[in-house]
């Protein structure tokens, strides 16, 4: 019994050592803000060797409800562009309502190891139209950007 209690104490202790690096060890931006449009800021960032997760709170500040296609969200690490995908979420269309705080998770896929600026750029910030697709563009292109503490 106290065999399996210490492995279950061991287990637990190394689950809570995770490899997010917390928003303390950054310099440089957390948030990228269009006032009266968009807020958008970091949770976490976890640091892979050839690609990086990372949390996304996204909130709507415009009067109107939002539109971002999920195809124009790009990132890269550097000089290197990756590739952008949602963890969780699977739409080709990221709505948002009027004064809505949404939370995202993505992964971003570079392909190589790289060091250097984190980015995670948004292209072509829309008005939803009646018909649930893409209306008028707002922002054609906003990028948050974090720096290593370095």
């Amino acid at each position: 019994m106290k065999k399996l209690l210490f492995i279950a104490c061991c287990a637990l202790t190394l689950s809570s050592c995770g490899g997010r690096k917390k928003l303390s060890e950054f310099a440089g931006m957390s948030t990228a803000e269009v006032p009266n449009l968009v807020t958008i800021r970091t949770g976490w960032l976890k640091n892979k060797k050839k690609s990086f997760d990372i949390e996304l709170w996204i909130t709507n500040t415009h009067s109107q409800d939002l539109v971002i296609p999920t195809s124009k969200i790009t990132c890269s690490r550097g000089e290197v562009n990756g590739s952008f995908r949602f963890l969780r979420f699977d739409s080709t269309l990221l709505p948002l309502a009027a004064g809505e705080q949404r939370r995202i998770i993505g992964d971003c896929e570079l392909g190589t190891k790289n060091k250097g600026e984190w980015t995670v750029t948004f292209r072509d910030i829309a008005l939803l139209s009646d018909t649930g697709v893409a209306g008028k563009v707002l922002k054609k292109e906003l990028a948050l950007k974090l720096s290593p503490a370095n």
